[in-house]
């Protein structure tokens, strides 16, 4: 079995969502995890809300002032330790076997980088799924990674070993349908 260390980084804003946001990754089959929850400048009372994994230690908590979602995911990259690096949104949760089968990929095929889930379910409040996507099953070319529609937002699914994103920077980008985040390859271009 795999004991890679794997660091979830929550970018943290709305509280919805979070309590089952970060009770998706207790649940997780695989244990070898440490969740770092960044509170951009939230409004809510976050800490408050998340006293109890706090206390107990099961997550580490950082406060900023806000400067958006990407700053938020740098601040958690920043602290992160682990092997591997998976993005998790503060309204978004995870299958059980999400980290298991991706760790383990990317322990067996050591020259990828980053492995994406197979499917992006949209469920509502009750967690009835109200929409499926799913992705097909080829692997993806750099340009494909950094140009398809295959990640909708970095929290949605992949998880990435932990040079991938030292090569990259998360930048927020505005478009006219969806604010969305992208990996910059910007940096990763200049440093060629």
């Amino acid at each position: 079995m795999n004991s890679a260390l794997v660091s979830v980084v929550i970018p943290a804003y709305k509280s919805t969502y979070l309590i089952k946001t970060v009770e998706s990754v207790l649940a997780q089959s695989y244990a070898a995890w440490e969740v770092i929850v960044v509170n951009d400048g939230s409004p809510y009372q976050i800490r408050k809300l998340l006293e109890s994994f706090i206390d107990s230690r099961r997550i580490t908590y950082i406060e900023q002032e806000n400067r958006g979602t990407a700053a938020a995911r740098n601040r958690g990259l920043a602290e992160a330790t682990g092997e591997f690096i998976a993005f998790l949104d503060d309204d978004d949760f995870w299958p059980p076997d999400k980290l298991e089968w991706q760790a383990q990929y990317l322990t067996e095929h050591p020259d990828a980088g980053v492995v994406v889930g197979g499917c992006i379910a949209y469920v509502d409040e009750s967690g009835k799924v109200v929409k499926q996507h799913s992705l097909d099953d080829r692997l993806l070319s750099f340009e494909d990674f950094f140009t398809s529609s295959y990640i909708r937002s970095p929290g949605q699914a992949p998880l990435m070993t932990r040079s991938t994103p030292r090569v990259c920077c998360w930048q927020a980008i505005d478009t006219p349908l969806l604010r969305t985040l992208t990996l910059s390859i910007d940096r990763f271009t200049r440093s060629a």
